[in-house]
């Protein structure tokens, strides 16, 4: 273990883990469970990424002993989107685990870019007025039913549902389905999502009161429909940025180990940037809830600031970590 990279992760994380005890003692005393809630989820994603930050580099140690093997590999990739990355016995690659979490994050953003145009599109297209025609009334009801209405009264729960689940969707394609896929990282995306798809229309729309399928959202195809195209972005996006070398790299490709020991190192660092400024971001958010946005739910303000401290984070550590890094003995 590095005393220099402890020092550097620890004395922060010492400092956040002061100012989430404050506020979960704050929060128990003004019996605001929900915030004790989200604060000990805080807590616990920023010791899982400081354990993550400090703990022997592994992932570095296999890229090492496969770089015989990086040539030939990334000769290999010729196909755009192709993961030239080395691989582990398992199939998996190497950075599998900060790569999942880190396109899961960019993944799931996307998606929910494209969810809130979705939404914007049905409100002003939709309506359910006597001259209105059956795409509008079905257009309606995707903006006026169940799943909708309790999504919005618990939307910093919702919010909260909505990334970790598409950050642990981003971690099973990693770790478990791509290293099975074939083709281009676009292709093995894309095959993934039917596996969010048939999440959402048959397990989350029935627990949300959307009936299985969503028929009971009464707007005919477009729960399907429009779920299969969202998750089809979500899962293009996911299999994209899982193949890093094609926007980490000028040519598409990793050149040598050395390459691929940067790379790789960008994404360790990216993964702990994105835990580190969720923890920040939702920190801050409930400390300034009041003076940022009076009146509104404090939860969902520190729900808000957390996904933007996550973008934050992921955005300085891919950059961050592309500065070479001499080898430890």
């Amino acid at each position: 273990m590095s005393i220099r990279r402890l020092s550097a992760w620890g004395l922060p994380s010492l400092f956040l883990l002061i100012i989430g005890a404050i506020l979960i003692a704050i929060n128990l005393v003004d019996s605001r469970y929900g915030e004790v809630a989200f604060t000990i989820g805080l807590l616990v994603v920023g010791a899982i990424a400081l354990f993550y930050g400090v703990s022997d580099d592994h992932q570095n140690d296999e890229l090492r002993q496969q770089a015989a093997h990086q040539e030939k590999a990334a000769s290999a990739s010729d196909d755009w989107g192709t993961s030239s990355m080395p691989r582990l016995p398992s199939g998996r690659r190497v950075d599998w685990l900060s790569m999942g979490v880190v396109a899961g994050f960019v993944g799931t953003t996307i998606l929910t870019i494209g969810i809130m145009a979705a939404y914007e599109c049905a409100r002003l297209l939709g309506t359910n007025s006597d001259s209105a025609s059956v795409v509008q009334n079905w257009l309606f009801s995707l903006t006026h039913n169940p799943a909708t209405d309790t999504a919005r009264v618990n939307l910093p729960v919702a919010l909260i549902l909505h990334f970790g689940t598409g950050i642990l969707f981003g971690i099973l394609y990693a770790g478990w389905i791509e290293p099975r896929l074939s083709g281009s990282g676009l292709r093995r995306g894309a095959i993934f999502s039917i596996v969010p798809w048939l999440f959402s229309i048959i397990v989350f729309l029935p627990l949300m009161d959307g009936g299985f399928l969503g028929i009971g959202l009464h707007a005919g195809p477009l729960p399907v429909i429009g779920n299969l195209i969202l998750n089809l972005a979500y899962g293009v996006s996911l299999g994209f940025f899982y193949a890093v070398e094609q926007w980490q790299t000028d040519s598409g490709k990793l050149e040598d180990a050395g390459a691929g020991r940067i790379v790789e190192r960008s994404l360790r660092v990216s993964a702990i940037g994105v835990a580190f400024g969720m923890v920040c971001g939702g920190l801050l958010g409930q400390i300034g809830a009041s003076t940022l946005s009076p009146g509104q739910d404090p939860l969902l303000v520190a729900v808000i600031a957390a996904i933007i401290g996550s973008f934050i984070g992921f955005m300085l550590g891919s950059y961050a970590g592309l500065t070479p890094e001499a080898d430890r003995s």
